[in-house]
């Protein structure tokens, strides 16, 4: 039968001995190996009320491309805008869908 004194001081070593590099333990070293493509689906509702005046909108969507890792893939949209385009900034590279409507009452959508 165990008492708590010893209880304790096992607990007490135990923690301890988790502590020390490679005690306990395998050691595994983070070598990640790329397989196949997983894809995932990112959406964004945009709903403005406007109430009579014009709206705009600067959408960000994915793109980020990085060798084996991550790339961007194709960005769709659908909704009420009267302009509505792909775009790029220049120096980083960030994809965007810019939106424009004109005053009307029914909300913006994209």
């Amino acid at each position: 039968m165990m008492d708590r004194r010893t209880a304790m001081r096992l607990g007490t070593a135990a923690g301890a001995a988790s502590l020390l590099p490679g005690c306990g333990r395998d050691e595994v070293a983070f070598a990640p190996r790329p397989g196949g493509w997983r894809t995932f689906e990112v959406a964004t509702t945009l709903s403005i009320p406007r109430g009579g005046a014009p709206a705009q909108a600067w959408v960000p969507v994915p793109s980020l491309t990085e060798g084996g890792w991550a790339r961007a893939g194709e960005a769709r949209w659908t909704g009420n805008a009267d302009t509505a385009a792909l775009r790029t900034d220049p120096e980083s590279g960030a994809r965007f869908v810019h939106a424009s409507w004109r005053a009307g009452s029914a909300p913006a959508k994209l």
